[in-house]
């Protein structure tokens, strides 16, 4: 009995689990690499580097630099290390955008909870629109609606919020000649 439940539950049932996750969710069980006309430019699951003023910029992670390593803040938000951290990154982000409006959204402020997170939610990629169309000399108008496309809803209709995958915003928006 002992050898046919070892076999049932350590190779029967996790393959079944396996298959059934690849025939539901095929382009989110392989990682989805993302291609360009001249090879592939990186994968849709995880963050990708953008720094620069002209591009859509990601979370950051616990480690410092958004694609360095995974992990996040043990902290909680009561904390007056977490809570001088948030303030240093809103100062920060503040600099470096000073035409937003608004107050700068939560997960701009918060560390990605596995520090690789591809998605903004469209209110942090909203926030950041003054920044990228100064650095690219178009109106904010045109970037919005770069966002709006790019803006994908709520997962299974009702779980989290609106979001952003920064990787392919980025692609688009430097893929399209933006002209005022």
């Amino acid at each position: 009995m002992l050898f046919v439940l070892a076999v049932v539950c350590g190779v029967v049932y996790p393959l079944v689990v396996l298959g059934v996750s690849q025939a539901r969710a095929r382009d989110q069980t392989d990682e989805p690499l993302v291609p360009v006309a001249n090879g592939t430019v990186g994968s849709a699951l995880i963050v990708q580097g953008f720094t620069e003023n002209r591009w859509f910029h990601g979370r950051t992670s616990a480690s410092g630099n958004v694609i360095s390593a995974s992990g996040r803040s043990t902290l909680p938000p009561s904390r007056d290390q977490e809570r001088k951290a948030i303030d240093d990154r809103r100062a920060e982000l503040m600099r470096a955008n000073p035409d937003a409006l608004g107050t700068v959204p939560e997960d701009a402020l918060t560390v990605s909870p596995s520090g690789q997170e591809a998605s903004v939610s469209a209110a942090y990629a909203l926030w950041q629109v003054p920044r990228v169309a100064k650095a690219r000399h178009v109106t904010e108008l045109q970037v919005r609606q770069l966002i709006q496309r790019h803006t994908q809803e709520h997962v299974a209709g009702f779980l989290g919020g609106p979001r952003v995958n920064i990787l392919e915003l980025n692609l688009a928006l430097g893929s399209q000649p933006l002209t005022r």
